[in-house]
């Protein structure tokens, strides 16, 4: 790998964190909604809705971290 290619893998690294922290902060955003739920409606549907968007957020940040993890070895 040649060096303009190494930089350009870096700016896909850092394009790749900047996505995972945007994640990062909807997930959170989610998380927050959820646990902000009126009692009634806590273990409803919509509190249901709210965990698989937080879970799948979360696995998507995972697999973001692990391919930033990846590329930064080439880099």
């Amino acid at each position: 790998m040649n060096k303009s290619q190494r930089k350009e893998l870096g700016k896909v690294v850092d394009d790749l964190t900047s996505i995972s922290s945007t994640l990062e902060s909807i997930k959170d955003e989610e998380e927050m909604k959820k646990d902000n739920l009126p009692e009634s409606i806590q273990f409803s549907a919509k509190a249901d809705e709210f965990e698989q968007c937080v879970d799948t957020l979360s696995e998507a940040i995972d697999s973001i971290e692990d391919a930033i993890g990846t590329l930064s070895e080439l880099t």
